[in-house]
């Protein structure tokens, strides 16, 4: 079975992730191991990490492509980025100045860990109403999210926003709050 990692700062050099293309193809080597097959290369897009443009992303994306074929890593890269909610993403939104996962409609966005959940709703609200699909990265980070019953969370999903949840919180379930 191969799986996808749908949220990986796995590009060299782009963001707090992989600080070279060795480091990135180590890290391709043991994502292959664990069976995934493809990996969205989502690279932060937040006041003081910069603003990744599609071509710098696309670049990469072949540069570590063309690199992990040379090794006979066989993991498919996709493009993607990881955008923290500010109010200016909004005019990027409007302007179609973003990058989507892959080819779809889905915008990978995060949000302040204590940010409240009305706040939350409402930024899923501006992004659907741009006619994007939200996908909330690694949710289990939201307190104002996690309530025992997972109300918040339906919610969200049934508004149209997806929910992307880290391995290791899943592996580990004692950190879920």
């Amino acid at each position: 079975m191969n799986y996808t990692d749908m949220h990986s700062h796995i590009l060299p050099a782009m963001d707090d992730g992989s600080k070279s293309m060795e480091m990135t193809l180590a890290m391709l080597r043991i994502a292959e191991q664990e069976g995934i097959g493809t990996i969205y290369a989502t690279p932060h897009c937040m006041p003081g990490k910069g603003h990744p443009t599609l071509k710098k992303v696309e670049e990469r994306i072949q540069q570590v492509s063309e690199a992990a074929w040379d090794e006979g890593i066989d993991i498919e890269l996709k493009k993607g980025t990881e955008y923290y909610y500010v109010e200016e993403m909004l005019e990027w939104l409007e302007d179609g100045n973003v990058i989507t996962l892959g080819d779809s409609q889905c915008i990978l966005v995060e949000f302040e860990p204590i940010a409240e959940r009305t706040y939350i709703r409402n930024a899923i609200r501006e992004i659907l109403g741009f006619n994007y699909q939200p996908v909330i990265a690694h949710v289990e980070r939201y307190p104002s999210l996690m309530e025992k019953n997972f109300s918040t969370l339906s919610e969200m999903k049934e508004m149209g926003a997806l929910i992307q949840v880290n391995c290791d919180s899943v592996i580990n379930a004692k950190n879920w709050n």
